[in-house]
């Protein structure tokens, strides 16, 4: 399809921002804007565009989300815009779905077996609980272990070392050593959490010939 067609279209409410991005394909854009400015519609416009204008093989194309809400609607408006076939042929994941893919494929191909993951909160905070008192010597409240929580998960988002886990301003009591057991005792169970599925994903890619 022409660019001109195209944007006749598909992208004619667009404004020149929009269209703009739309059109950036080669190499990585940031679109920057504020709840309800219309990223959806940008993205799934550029989508189209790609597919369309461009002719990236639409298996080749993977659109990645945070929630798995936001994966269904990307690919349902993707769908009533541009067709149920082509949504088919794209792929839409969520960044742990892509991340357990990974892991999926790497336990296949190598044989390993895979961590179990831990996906009910309701243990993880049981299990953050018992560490808690064994290493501070008093039960946390509630809220103290939904800190914790956001702390280890900022520690592994973060990709921090040992040094800066040490070195963390932190209002949690021993924070390196409460992160050091949950870990240790997650290995011990051969389980995982949400984070660790993303951090080990990277790990393999990371270390996967070029």
């Amino acid at each position: 399809m022409q660019k001109d067609s195209f944007i006749q279209q598909y992208a004619a409410g667009l404004n020149p921002q929009q269209l703009a991005a739309v059109q950036a394909v080669n190499g990585p854009v940031l679109l920057l804007a504020v709840p309800g400015s219309g990223k959806t519609t940008v993205l799934v416009t550029r989508l189209g565009y790609m597919v369309l204008c461009c002719h990236v093989p639409p298996a080749q194309i993977l659109t990645m989300t945070y929630t798995v809400a936001a994966t269904h609607e990307m690919r349902s408006r993707f769908a009533a815009r541009f067709g149920d076939e082509l949504a088919a042929e794209m792929t839409f994941r969520t960044i742990n779905g892509l991340s357990a893919v990974i892991l999926q494929y790497y336990s296949r191909t190598y044989g390993r077996r895979q961590p179990e993951l831990l996906t009910n909160e309701g243990d993880i905070t049981r299990l953050l609980g018992d560490i808690w008192q064994q290493v501070n010597r008093e039960f946390a409240t509630e809220s103290t272990l939904k800190e914790l929580r956001t702390a280890i998960t900022y520690i592994k988002n973060m990709a921090l070392t040992d040094a800066e886990i040490e070195a963390m301003d932190t209002d949690l009591a021993n924070l390196p050593e409460l992160y050091r057991r949950y870990q240790a005792a997650l290995k011990r169970a051969g389980q995982m959490d949400y984070d660790d599925q993303m951090v080990f994903a990277l790990q393999i890619l990371r270390a996967a010939p070029p």
